[in-house]
């Protein structure tokens, strides 16, 4: 095993490393450090070519924005940090992560009809400029009917053409044309065994006062993982031992399986696919899991 990068503000170092994510397209991983909003730019040869702070992108005053927040401008969001997975490639030239907003005006928590309806999901940072430039996705229609700012988070990946979307507390599975930002289908059932009778929430101070109740007395979706035509979705379930996996083949439930608690399916090898726990918080915690799924 060799070290690369220390963690600083030197050339051979890196500023934080919250977040990795690599590019088949053009052999690069991008490593963001949430802290400070700035992505390093590693190439295959482990160098780091450059790093930059994410422009937002705004042009409104403070004021302005406060006053009057837009769905489809930047200012009135921030980053989603704290949760797994929301850097992504995108495309060659952009990166995809995911944002919130906890605008006084435009947030899930109070008065929230028009976050819901209209606020957009992910930011895309073209790589060359180093800003975001466009804004995509949407929230479901579940968020209008039953008020579960706890549960405003989702997974995501995306392939070639598409982005595939799972909200925590949705048992629905969006499949989007990631160029367009149009929606091409939806697929999903309930996983086995789980608690969904979820409390609405009015404030922050009631969402607040619930979190750790609603992430450990509930049950949510917490990982997805797509290869071709089979997605791999995982859920959380009030089990000592296990969680549950979903895999889907051509949108139809082929298999709903027990499944080592805490961890999720994160990539392919020939046949066999492997997964790893989703909050790696000590050495022990760093096991992969070989698996080989026959009937695929």
């Amino acid at each position: 095993m060799s070290q690369n990068f220390g963690i600083g503000k030197h050339t051979n170092e890196l500023i934080g490393t919250d977040y990795i994510t690599y590019s088949k397209l053009n052999n690069k991983y991008y490593v963001l450090s949430s802290k400070t909003g700035i992505i390093a730019v590693i190439n295959s040869s482990f160098e780091k070519e450059k790093q930059f702070k994410i422009n937002f992108n705004i042009k409104r005053t403070k004021e302005e924005v406060i006053k009057n927040p837009f769905p489809y401008l930047m200012d009135s969001y921030e980053l989603d940090y704290g949760y797994d997975g929301i850097l992504k490639v995108f495309d060659k030239n952009h990166l995809a992560i995911a944002i919130t907003s906890s605008h006084p005006k435009f947030n899930g928590y109070f008065n929230s009809t028009n976050y819901y309806e209209n606020s957009r999901i992910i930011a895309l940072i073209n790589i060359e400029n180093e800003y975001v430039d466009k804004l995509i996705g949407r929230r479901p229609a579940l968020f209008l009917s039953k008020q579960l700012p706890n549960y405003d988070h989702f997974n995501y990946e995306i392939n070639n053409e598409n982005l595939y979307l799972n909200f925590y507390p949705e048992d629905k599975i969006y499949k989007i044309d990631k160029e367009k930002d149009t929606l091409q289908t939806v697929f999903g059932v309930q996983g086995e065994e789980m608690k969904i009778d979820y409390v609405v929430t009015n404030s922050y101070e009631e969402a607040h006062k619930r979190e750790f109740e609603d992430y450990t007395e509930f049950n949510f979706y917490n990982s997805l993982y797509i290869d071709s035509n089979i997605v791999f979705r995982g859920y959380t379930k009030n089990n000592i031992l296990y969680d549950g996996l979903q895999i889907f083949k051509n949108k139809k439930l082929i298999a709903d399986l027990e499944f080592p608690k805490g961890y999720k399916i994160i990539g392919k090898i020939d046949n066999h696919y492997y997964a790893s726990k989703i909050n790696i918080k000590r050495k022990e915690d760093m096991i992969i899991l070989k698996l080989n799924i026959t009937g695929l």
